[in-house]
């Protein structure tokens, strides 16, 4: 699930300057609440990836439109039906991939927790991941940084252990 946000409430790494307090990277957790889905209660879920929207520029050029990505496995209850809403609107079929396209409104609070990526960066040769069934999705977007900054010396191994096969 994507959801937009204000291009300055998200970091995408490798950018300058530094991350600010309050802004949301890949591996921070956020509570997201769908009053169109499900009215009482908000649910965790971890952010895969954050990036900007090229398209939508203001005057002085600055992309005004930020993005974080959530990966949600459908379950019962809140995934269950917001898998079905998804599945109730149009597709857009982009760059050979197909995608729903909906405008909900979401509330979103956090993020939550700390990123330490840096600091594997910076004192280890080696980041060896262990992740059980959907918690891969904090393990995914370092694991996916790690890999890029591979020339640099830095090796990744993620474990994930998962009940059944189709859940690859």
């Amino acid at each position: 699930m994507r959801i937009a946000l204000p291009a300055d409430r998200v970091y995408v790494w490798g950018d300058e300057p530094k991350r600010k307090r309050g802004q949301i990277v890949a591996g921070h957790s956020v509570r997201v609440l769908i009053p169109q889905v499900q009215v009482w209660s908000d649910h965790p879920f971890t952010v895969m990836r954050t990036g900007r929207v090229a398209a939508n520029c203001n005057t002085a050029g600055l992309l005004t439109e930020g993005f974080l990505e959530l990966l949600i496995k459908q379950e019962g209850g809140f995934t269950k039906e917001l898998s079905e809403l998804a599945r109730q609107t149009p597709l857009d079929v982009e760059a050979a991939q197909v995608r729903h396209i909906t405008d909900v409104g979401v509330i979103l609070e956090g993020p939550y927790g700390h990123v330490y990526e840096e600091k594997i960066f910076e004192r280890y040769r080696e980041a060896r991941l262990y992740a059980g069934g959907i918690g891969v999705t904090f393990c995914l977007p370092m694991v996916s940084r790690l890999v890029r900054r591979q020339t640099q010396g830095v090796a990744c191994r993620l474990i994930w252990s998962v009940r059944d096969l189709g859940e690859l």
